[in-house]
Parts: structure tokens; C-alpha cells; sequence
């Protein structure tokens, strides 16, 4: 099955960009049994991400927003200049208002709580490899 949105691929590929390992490492193993027909690719900083994202056009971008040196709107809005469409999710403890704000400018298409990640990234992910718009991020 491949991703609506790539003619030139098969198979979609997700990017996940935490800077915590076993986080980044459990979301891996997680999607990975879910998405079995991704490529799922991980970063531990902005930095590794922009150079991942250069290589490899990822589809899905699972960014943590608090990243050591570049933080993850910052890392973002490179993300989308380098591959304008890619979808990039934030995933954050925080929950205030102006980090939404703050994401949807830098491009991202969702923002999940990390506590809330169990329930919702798989329905967002899903949504976003069927070619499926979100509402903006709040």
C-alpha cells in the first residue's frame, strides 16, 4: 500500500525526532508494529532531522517541540523549506495556546500532548497517510 500524496515512492516514510531515547525508541517499536508498510526513520536533534529530511523526503514528521539547541518550531519551519510537504505533528508536554500558535505557523498540521499520544497519533497519522486534511492546530 503506498502514500497518496508520492507517486515516485512506494512506501511513506515517517521521521521521528526526540531527543529522549527511550521515548523516540518506544514510539519507534510502537508505529512500527502499526504502520508496517512505512519506513520509519528517527533523530535525536533538529539538526539530524534536517539532514534525515534531506536525504530521505519523509512524508510524516513526528516533532517533539523542546529539542536541545534548535528547538522543534525552529527545526519545523526548516523542515518545510527543505520539504515543503511534509506534514510535521508536534508532540509536546505543553499544552499552552501560544505553542500551538507557534507550531501551526512554523507548518505543522496537528499538535498532540504527549499525554495524550496513545489515542491520538495513530488516528493522525492514519488520517495523514490516506491524504486526509486536519483542522489546524489550535
Amino acid at each position: 500500500m503506498g502514500y497518496a500524496g508520492t507517486a515516485s515512492k512506494s512506501q511513506a516514510t515517517i521521521l521521528i525526532v526526540e531527543d529522549h531515547d527511550a521515548l523516540r525508541d518506544s514510539l519507534k517499536t510502537w508505529l512500527s508494529s502499526i504502520f508496517q508498510d512505512c519506513i520509519l526513520l528517527q533523530a535525536k536533534t533538529g539538526e539530524e532531522a534536517l539532514e534525515l529530511c534531506r536525504t530521505h523526503l519523509p512524508d510524516i514528521v513526528l516533532m517533539d517541540i523542546m529539542l536541545p539547541a534548535m528547538s522543534g518550531i525552529e527545526t519545523a519551519r526548516h523542515i518545510k523549506g527543505v520539504v515543503p510537504d511534509a506534514q510535521v505533528v508536534m508532540l509536546s508536554i505543553y499544552e499552552d495556546s501560544a505553542y500551538k500558535t507557534d507550531a501551526a505557523a512554523a507548518g505543522a498540521v496537528a499538535y498532540i500532548a504527549k499525554r495524550k499520544m496513545g489515542t491520538e497519533i495513530v488516528p493522525v497519522i492514519k488520517k495523514l497517510l490516506s491524504g486526509e486534511k486536519l483542522p489546524a492546530p489550535e
